[in-house]
């Protein structure tokens, strides 16, 4: 076995084994033949920790001038049993091993070193009265770490509150390049917003993703950061790589915009911002998207009717994406009033509006173009959802289908058509649609929307014995197992009374299987009940 693979292996059972067993307490003083009392002094340390390697001379010579002194020294990435005892003797006294170095004393665990001249101290004076007094078993780290922080000076962190400590932290680590430069560039895009609303929206989410991505480092990443960060091979790579960034900043400082560089082009920065503003900007498709679920979600009478208002706001100083979602809601809410007027006026100036920003977009690019394209899909729906309602089936196939069946409709797409259809009887897109519903419902089995249309389509096709499996399948999907076991149990019983079609006895099977399932989540509901 390789050494990589060695120390892998005992990096793997420090930090990531539960620790099994008690352990055994080791003397912490004995005496010698000459009566005198000695302390024994634990050292765990690893050859790839550089604090371990500034450590561990300074203690070996503290051990050199105190003979009472008997010094255990162990290496951690050489040796797997003396991990094992770091492990057993951190558990006998109620601790955990996360890191190295550390020092095993008179009842105490210690980790981590201080390099000043008075962590030596303090640890020659513990020993000394372990020696003098016994043992206090209390565990007290070698020297209390500080900060460094400019125009403060050293501030000891064992004296300050941690809600202080994380408040000077963060503070740190917010004074950077990198911070400053994602804030001013969406102060930037910001700028550009008439909406309290959408910034405080746009501001919070960039605070929360923040928060959540600094929160991941430091709760789920570190452990496995200390154990790839004790690889000598990692540590390699990184200190290349750190040393290849540093000398491209370097050369940036002294000879800027020639050669290799990490800064971004300046013929590139305009576009970046352009991009960013367009994206924030294009809000046709999120406007009728948030006002079709406001409309969904507050379908009240009084509600409707106040969404409807929003007909005659549309044009009060309000934007462009405003006016489209305010005609969109004011559409829906027309057709859950059975207002069919209403829906084909506000639907007729909903497609202007978007027509226009569709015409302003694409004189941009592309990029800016692509947001009011999706837009103008929902749109489609939404002109066959009206259709639908007023009867017009055939419009339903002819708005969203316009060019003949296509092989993979998209489901809200799919679903709409199939429900055309069911109005439509004999339709040459019959079969077509079919299929894709078998493929849906294949794909997504607790679709129960599409188990439904399926059901609805097999049933004008003379398919009894699948529309019954598709309508129990359904029901199955939406956990009503009580439906489920009577839809499934009529397809059982037409199934034995031979009124199959070719195919069927495959069909029959699987009702079998489902309702023996269906039955079985429905007495298990009972019993729980």
């Amino acid at each position: 076995m390789g050494i990589i693979m060695r120390k892998t292996i005992l990096l793997y059972f420090l930090f990531l084994l539960p620790f099994a067993g008690q352990a055994e307490t080791p003397p912490w003083t004995t005496e010698n033949a000459q009566g005198q009392t000695e302390v024994h002094l634990y050292l765990f340390w690893s050859l790839n920790c550089p604090h371990c390697l500034t450590a561990r001379p300074q203690i070996l010579e503290l051990v050199s001038q105190q003979p009472w002194i008997r010094l255990h020294d162990h290496e951690l990435s050489e040796n797997s049993a003396n991990v094992s005892r770091l492990v057993e003797m951190a558990k006998s006294l109620g601790q955990e091993a996360k890191a190295v170095p550390t020092l095993i004393y008179c009842g105490q665990m210690a980790v981590g070193w201080d390099d000043r001249p008075e962590a030596g101290k303090v640890l020659l004076s513990r020993l000394d009265n372990c020696r003098q007094n016994g043992i206090d078993g209390t565990s007290v780290p070698l020297s209390a770490p500080s900060l460094n922080i400019p125009l403060l000076g050293e501030i000891d962190a064992a004296q300050i509150s941690l809600p202080l400590l994380t408040v000077l932290l963060a503070s740190l680590d917010a004074f950077n390049p990198c911070a400053f430069f994602v804030l001013l560039f969406l102060l930037s895009l910001l700028v550009h917003q008439h909406d309290r609303r959408r910034m405080f929206l746009i501001g919070g989410v960039f605070v929360a993703i923040s928060g959540l991505m600094y929160f991941a480092f430091m709760a789920a990443w570190l452990n496995l950061f200390l154990m790839i960060g004790s690889l000598p091979w990692v540590t390699t790579i990184a200190g290349g790589l750190a040393l290849m960034i540093a000398a491209v900043n370097i050369k940036d400082f002294l000879i800027f915009k020639q050669g290799v560089s990490l800064s971004i082009p300046e013929n590139r920065k305009a576009d970046i911002f352009q991009r960013g503003r367009s994206i924030l900007n294009a809000g046709s498709l999120p406007a009728m998207l948030a006002a079709r679920a406001r409309v969904l979600a507050q379908s009240s009478p009084d509600a409707l009717r106040a969404w409807t208002q929003d007909e005659r706001q549309a044009g009060a100083g309000r934007s462009e994406v405003q006016q489209i979602g305010a005609l969109y809601a004011a559409t829906l809410a027309y057709l859950q009033m059975r207002n069919m007027e209403g829906a084909d006026r506000t639907l007729a100036s909903l497609t202007e509006r978007l027509a226009k920003v569709q015409a302003d977009k694409g004189g941009q690019g592309l990029l800016q173009a692509a947001p009011e394209m999706a837009a103008s899909r929902w749109l489609r729906l939404l002109r066959a959802e009206v259709a639908f309602k007023q009867n017009r089936f055939e419009a339903v196939l002819t708005t969203l289908v316009p060019n003949g069946l296509q092989a993979n409709l998209p489901r809200p797409e799919l679903i709409a058509v199939a429900q055309a259809l069911q109005r439509l009887p004999q339709h040459p897109w019959l079969d077509g649609v079919t299929r894709q519903l078998r493929s849906t419902v294949q794909r997504s089995p607790n679709d129960a929307q599409a188990w439904q249309t399926l059901a609805g389509l097999l049933s004008l096709q003379g398919a009894a014995l699948g529309a019954l499996r598709a309508e129990g399948e359904a029901q199955i999907a939406r956990l009503d197992w009580t439906g489920a076991v009577d839809r499934l149990r009529a397809a059982q019983d037409r199934a034995r009374q031979g009124r199959l079609q070719p195919g069927d006895h495959i069909e029959a099977s699987i009702v079998d299987a489902r309702l023996r399932l269906a039955q079985d989540r429905l007495r298990e509901m009972q019993v729980q009940r």
